[in-house]
């Protein structure tokens, strides 16, 4: 399953960061590989459009939320942002699911 995740461009971080980051940890890769996407959103959501889209793909059906927020969490503070985050999901119009992340 592929996973469509949001970062708020307020987080300083650009999809390529994170990709890049998420990747070399082995925590992360053992869980979904990121990548980047061209894929357009099917619906207008005013929060995920300021922010950079990447996807999360081969992210078992059993992996749960907190599970992966944790390992989101994980990544973002290897590039030093120690904020508080909100992370919301949601499903997306195609059944698959959607995470927005934002201070």
């Amino acid at each position: 399953m592929e996973v469509r995740l949001t970062l708020d461009t307020s987080l300083g971080l650009t999809a390529f960061d994170f990709i890049i980051t998420w990747n070399a940890l082995p925590e992360c890769r053992k869980v979904a590989m990121a990548r980047t996407t061209a894929a357009t959103s099917l619906f207008f959501n005013p929060n995920l459009a300021m922010g950079s889209t990447l996807v999360l793909t081969g992210v078992e059906n059993n992996v749960a939320a907190e599970a992966l927020y944790i390992l989101v969490r994980r990544t973002l503070e290897r590039r030093d942002i120690r904020r508080e985050l909100q992370i919301e999901e949601s499903t997306l119009p195609d059944g698959g699911r959607g995470i927005l992340v934002k201070p």
